[in-house]
């Protein structure tokens, strides 16, 4: 019995140039295929940036709007007047001081931006409150609710209010 042999006669392996060449096109596919791959997670997490930003957007637009939605009065900006802060009056008579509607508190929303740590905080609490500066813990009987922003946000306050 005589053994087949696995290579033809004469011939007794992969020539030096086979292997290189062979190597260079491994290397190339390789390549690709990681190009593509980081092609396609830097688009991801562009997209996903994107997202955060857009839910940051959705929430400062909900928490404006629901707040303005319950106003009786605007107290600042001063009519015909812009400025970095918004706060509104729920249930509240500037002029008499005293609540609309007896029985429920008199409460102001105070919108403002921590412009250093880039975020939309939304104070809350009896009109009687002192809210102190944009982003400080709040004082007694006020509630601080992080509305929007972080990192990836990049947010600027100028609340204007016609005449």
């Amino acid at each position: 019995m005589c053994a087949k042999r696995f290579l033809p006669r004469g011939r007794g392996g992969v020539t030096l140039v086979e292997l290189v060449l062979c190597m260079t096109l491994f290397s190339m596919i390789l390549a690709a295929v990681f190009q593509i791959e980081f092609m396609g997670l830097r688009a991801q997490m562009r997209s996903a940036a994107g997202m955060i930003v857009s839910a940051n957007v959705v929430m400062a637009r909900q928490a404006l709007v629901g707040a303005l939605q319950q106003a009786c009065d605007v107290l600042s900006p001063a009519p015909g007047s812009r400025g970095p802060t918004l706060t509104v009056a729920h249930n509240y008579d500037p002029e008499s001081r005293q609540p609309l509607v007896s029985g429920l508190p008199a409460e102001l929303s105070h919108f403002c931006v921590d412009e250093e740590k880039r975020r939309l905080f939304l104070y809350r609490g009896p009109v009687t409150a002192a809210f102190g500066d944009c982003g400080s813990p709040p004082g007694q009987g006020v509630e601080r609710v992080l509305v929007a922003g972080g990192d990836n946000f990049r947010i600027t306050a100028d609340f204007t209010r016609p005449p």
